[in-house]
């Protein structure tokens, strides 16, 4: 499951494996997709009601992490196609990727307020860290200083969001105090922020099931969203403009 931007043709990006398999390998490739987005409550993607389209197949496995741009113009993604995992700039309306990051590796890409920036994780420097580079590539600077992955910024663009073991946490984007808000994260990139807070999935009981949590910014405290009762998976985004909340589960085992 990719992040979601709902506009006049509303639609979400995610990527899967599904119904794409090398005909000289056998191995399932990875393919981006596009699915318009039901705007019913309680949609369940799954019963066929609405279709994906597939919109970009790279032809190689751990490909993911699909962002739509502010506007949704562009989709940033990363994919261990070569080995290492980079970061490339997809044109959904031409189908054309073309990769941002240079030899060092990349993952997890979230675009800033603006669109001019992309924060994503490495471990170049011994251990994963967010940094961030201009959304047409070139330096790229560091964030965080004691760890971190998933870096997402701040509605006013003053601060990053981002993970560090089971917690959320936050920092200046120009740097400074790191700082925990939150904890109990399912995993470390289940989180997503939206104008009023911030959206994460933990996982409760010996079951692991998905429990869906909001923290405020106006107050500084969590509270829980109705319970799914399955068990949780990765992926969880908010819509753009607020209204629309997509999460992963196992639906069945």
């Amino acid at each position: 499951l990719g992040s979601a931007w709902l506009g006049a043709d509303a639609r979400n990006c995610f990527h899967s494996c599904r119904l794409h398999t090398c005909l000289f390998t056998g191995r399932k490739q990875d393919c981006l997709w596009i699915h318009p987005v039901g705007l019913r409550r309680g949609l369940d993607c799954k019963r066929g009601r609405l279709e994906p389209e597939a919109v970009y197949e790279f032809g190689g496995t751990q490909t993911g992490n699909a962002e739509w741009s502010p506007g949704g113009a562009a989709i940033v993604f990363n994919s261990r196609r070569g080995g290492t995992s980079h970061l490339y700039l997809l044109d959904p309306s031409t189908g054309q990727a073309r990769q941002l990051s240079s030899a060092e590796d990349g993952i997890e890409p979230r675009w800033s307020r603006d669109g001019k920036w992309i924060y994503f994780v490495s471990n170049r420097t011994g251990g994963n860290e967010v940094w961030r580079m201009p959304r047409e590539g070139g330096t790229a600077a560091r964030v965080t200083k004691n760890g971190g992955s998933t870096g997402q910024e701040s509605p006013d663009g003053g601060h990053v969001y981002f993970a560090k073991g089971s917690g959320l946490w936050r920092v200046p984007v120009g740097g400074g105090a790191e700082m925990k808000i939150a904890g109990e994260l399912s995993c470390q990139s289940n989180f997503d922020v939206a104008g009023n807070g911030i959206y994460f999935m933990a996982a409760r009981g010996p079951k692991r099931l998905a429990c869906i949590r909001f923290y405020d910014f106006s107050t500084g405290k969590v509270r829980e969203l109705p319970d799914t009762g399955k068990r949780w998976w990765r992926g969880i985004a908010i819509a753009h403009d607020g209204r629309h909340l997509w999460y992963s589960v196992v639906d069945s085992e």
